[in-house]
Parts: C-alpha cells; sequence; structure tokens
C-alpha cells in the first residue's frame, strides 16, 4: 500500500500541492496514514468564489412604477376617448332625451324604449329655422334636427299645445296617448282617424289616440 509522502516539517510541500490531494486522499479534504487520523487542508481547496456584486435594483423599481402609471395613464385616455366617441350623436343615431323641454341626450338604440328620438340632422350653433317640420333640439353647441323615434303600440308623454314641450315615450301603464299608426309623408288627414292626434314631421306622421287594453 502507498502512503502519501510526510508533510516537511519546513514548510515544504511533495506531490501535487497545492490544487489538490494525492492517493489517499479523504473524500472530505484529508487523508488517513496508518492508524492515526492526520488532516491537512489544501491551501485554497475549500475557498468560495468571492459572491457577485449586489446590483442596484433602485432603477428597475422606478423603471417598473413609471412603466406602470403611463400604461395606467394610457388606458384611463384610452377610455375617457372610448366614452366620449361612444356618446357622441350623428345623424342617423338615435337618442333619450332627458326632459320634456329638451337639453341633455344620450345615445340609444333605435327602437329600443330609451329611444325617443332619431336624428336626421346636426348642424353647428342654434340653427332653429334649418330643421323645417321636424323637432329641434340644442345640446353641445350644436343644433339637432330629430324625429319620433316611435311605432304602432308604444305610449307617449300627454300632447302638448305649447311646442317647446317635446313628447317622450312612456311607459302605457302611466300614459294617455299610444302610437296608432306611423306613415311616411305629411298628410294627417289621410293617414289618421278622425278621433285620433298627430305628429307631422318632415318625412313621417305619427298618429295616437287613447291607451288601450291597459
Amino acid at each position: 500500500m502507498t502512503y502519501p509522502p510526510q508533510p516537511d516539517p519546513y514548510g515544504a510541500q511533495s506531490g501535487p500541492y497545492p490544487g489538490g490531494w494525492q492517493q489517499g486522499q479523504h473524500p472530505q479534504g484529508g487523508y488517513q496514514q496508518g492508524s492515526d487520523a492526520f488532516w491537512r487542508q489544501v491551501a485554497g481547496s475549500q475557498q468560495q468564489p468571492p459572491p457577485p456584486p449586489k446590483k442596484n435594483r433602485t432603477g428597475l423599481i422606478i423603471g417598473l412604477a413609471i412603466g406602470a402609471v403611463v400604461l395606467l395613464l394610457g388606458s384611463a385616455v384610452a377610455i375617457v376617448l372610448a366614452v366620449s366617441a361612444s356618446n357622441r350623436i350623428e345623424a342617423g343615431d338615435c337618442m333619450a332625451l332627458a326632459d320634456e323641454r329638451g337639453g341633455s341626450m344620450d345615445v340609444a338604440e333605435c327602437g329600443s324604449p330609451e329611444s325617443d328620438y332619431e336624428v336626421v340632422d346636426v348642424r353647428e350653433g342654434r340653427n332653429l329655422a334649418g330643421c323645417g317640420d321636424d323637432y329641434v333640439n340644442f345640446a353641445d353647441g350644436n343644433t339637432y334636427c330629430i324625429v319620433l323615434d316611435v311605432r304602432a303600440g308604444d305610449c307617449l308623454t300627454p300632447f302638448q299645445q305649447d311646442e317647446s314641450v317635446l313628447p317622450l315615450k312612456l311607459e302605457c301603464s302611466k300614459a294617455e296617448d299610444q302610437v296608432t299608426r306611423v306613415t311616411g309623408g305629411q298628410d294627417p288627414e289621410a293617414a289618421c282617424e278622425d278621433n285620433e292626434g298627430y305628429y307631422v314631421f318632415s318625412r313621417k306622421t305619427v298618429c295616437f289616440g287613447d291607451v288601450q287594453g291597459v
């Protein structure tokens, strides 16, 4: 059996030191000689590589925070623009009028219970004469020419002699007037019965009578 040579008492080394163990290497960094345990650690064999310098994450965190804020602001702007665009009323749209005296209005699905009027024209500024026989609503600095968005069976607020009061859709259980017929043209005498009232617009006539079946 071959044993590793004895260490030089004056510090001299033999064999492959430093950098490894000689024959008889112990798995935990030493060797045995005879019956007496003798341990010797090779210089540098147990040294760990220096830890990498800690990275400064402050810039990364700030960058991520700024990115999140920009993303949120961008989303908010997109939402505001989407809401504004969705509430813009143009010719051909239908709308719900908040009050019989006109003014504020919101986009509504044509033919739905929420829709009171169809917009047939939009003009900048106040232009009462430009709407002809159609009703007029002023809102957002524009003039909206509007006609009732109704069909037979829909109910309306009571007829008013005051032309500044606009009829609106109403639940039939609370109404007095009910639409009986909607026709094109402007000949109410030919379209409506003698005991019926009517609303005449540039392109349609709406006949109405008392609410039935409620």
